[in-house]
């Protein structure tokens, strides 16, 4: 006896284990070590531990976080946010318009699946956020 399977059935069931067998292949994306952070120097020290490994939320408590460097995100899955969610509270200060050599970022970023959410970014040099969009910066998202 010949089991004969219809051709919509068999094309169902094809892409229904093929698209199982992804999901349960595909590591999960979501899944981000937490560092808080209350001062500019924790911040610089959290990006630089999160530009190591990827996949870090670094939560920044309500306060002014001045800068004299770019914010340097290289990693991927890499978030920015703010503890309170109040975009007034948490503040990214860069040192402003002046001459330079070189072109002046708050915050640039290289890495795909970049989150910035729930702060204000201000004084930047030349842009308050520069995303390497001919490294792969993929899928940002920018919340305030």
């Amino acid at each position: 006896m010949k089991l004969i399977m219809p051709a919509k059935i068999l094309i169902f069931f094809s892409a229904t284990f093929m698209f199982s067998f992804y999901l349960l292949a595909t590591p999960s994306q979501n899944i981000q070590q937490k560092i808080p952070v209350t001062t500019s120097q924790q911040l610089h020290a959290a990006l630089r531990q999160a530009n190591k490994v990827g996949n870090m939320q670094i939560i920044l408590a309500d306060g002014m976080y001045t800068t004299q460097k770019t914010l340097i995100v290289a990693a991927d899955n890499i978030s920015l946010m703010s503890k309170s969610g109040n975009r007034n509270s948490v503040v990214i200060s860069g040192r402003g318009m002046r001459k330079t050599k070189g072109v002046d970022n708050l915050i640039r970023v290289s890495g795909k699946h970049f989150t910035l959410d729930g702060m204000t970014l201000q004084q930047a040099g030349n842009h308050l956020i520069q995303i390497a969009g001919e490294q792969n910066a993929d899928y940002p998202t920018l919340r305030n």
